[in-house]
């Protein structure tokens, strides 16, 4: 396990909540998905995700898998956060430009 920056935070009610794990860019930055803890599954419904370089409009992709519909923000280190409203359960993505694209924070409504 990566170490976890103090901020690393999810939540499932809508307020930040601290946990054990958080999203990072593999050393490439490649496509590769990564199975969450139990506890962050829990609480925010996200069972996987991936972090990678896009080279379309945006430079970096958050790829994820969830279990329930719900809205979710997504804070990375430079404090920027990003909206995914999710219809359905399964796999959703967010584009974004962020010179620190670790997400660190979570949260669901």
């Amino acid at each position: 396990m990566l170490p976890v920056p103090p901020s690393a935070r999810v939540s499932n009610s809508g307020d930040w909540l601290e946990h054990n794990s958080y999203f990072y860019c593999p050393r490439s930055c490649d496509s590769v998905w990564i199975s969450t803890s139990s506890h962050v599954g829990n609480l925010s419904a996200i069972t996987a995700y991936e972090l990678y370089k896009y080279s379309g409009f945006n430079k970096y992709v958050s790829q994820f898998n969830n279990t329930l519909t719900c809205d979710y923000k997504f804070k990375d280190e430079s404090g920027d956060i990003y909206e995914c409203d999710t219809w359905t359960a399964g796999d959703h993505w967010v584009r974004y430009d962020s010179d620190k694209l670790n997400i660190v924070l979570v949260t669901r409504n």
